[in-house]
């Protein structure tokens, strides 16, 4: 889940952190999770907030550009490298 903020100058962004000051409520960070919050006005009625269709798109592109999102090319992990055991031989 990723918060979502209502800022005090009524503005809504993404807030992966989760401490941003203002209003907050959570959202699951799946194209279709988002969608469906942003139609039936869940997210704009949990933040007390005017959310436009702008504002709407705005916010779905950044939370689908958040690490580890399914719309994200970035995973969200800091290594490199393959993971894979390698068998050792005696």
């Amino acid at each position: 889940m990723v918060r979502v903020v209502r800022a005090q100058d009524g503005g809504v962004a993404a807030d992966p952190t989760g401490k941003a000051p203002g209003r907050g409520a959570y959202v699951h960070p799946v194209p279709a999770c988002i969608d469906l919050a942003l139609r039936r006005g869940a997210l704009a009625r949990a933040l007390r907030a005017g959310l436009d269709r702008e504002g709407a798109v705005r916010l779905r592109a950044d939370l689908e550009r958040l690490p580890g999102s399914p719309g994200s090319t970035d995973t969200g992990s800091t290594e490199t490298g393959s993971t894979e055991r390698q068998a050792g031989t005696t």
